[in-house]
C-alpha cells in the first residue's frame, strides 16, 4: 500500500500539492513504473520495458485503488471481449 491520506491524492490530482520524494517511490513502486514516467520525463513505464505499439494493453481499475495491467495476444483480447460481452450490466451509472 502506499500509506496516503485520500485527501492528500486529491490535491496531488490537482496539483494544489506535490508529493515528496517518498511518496513518490511508493507510488512508482506500486505501480511498477518509474518515478520519471510519474512526472513525464519518460514514455516507457519501467526501465527495460518498451511498448513498440504491436500489442494490446488492458488496465482494470478497482474500487479500492487496485489496478492490474496486462497485455494480451490478439486472441486474448478476442476471447475477453467474448466474455464481457456475455456478462450483465452492472447498473452502475458512475462508470
Amino acid at each position: 500500500m502506499i500509506s496516503v491520506e485520500r485527501s492528500s491524492v486529491g490535491k496531488y490530482e490537482s496539483a494544489n500539492v506535490i508529493p515528496s520524494p517518498e511518496v513518490l517511490k511508493r507510488i512508482a513502486d506500486y505501480f511498477d513504473v518509474s518515478i520519471d514516467y510519474l512526472l513525464g520525463r519518460e514514455t516507457k513505464k519501467a526501465p527495460g520495458i518498451q511498448d513498440n505499439g504491436d500489442s494490446n494493453v488492458i488496465m482494470i481499475a478497482a474500487r479500492d485503488g487496485g489496478v492490474i495491467e496486462r497485455k494480451l495476444s490478439d486472441d486474448q483480447l478476442n476471447a475477453l471481449k467474448a466474455i464481457l460481452d456475455q456478462m450483465p450490466e452492472s447498473g452502475n451509472d458512475d462508470l
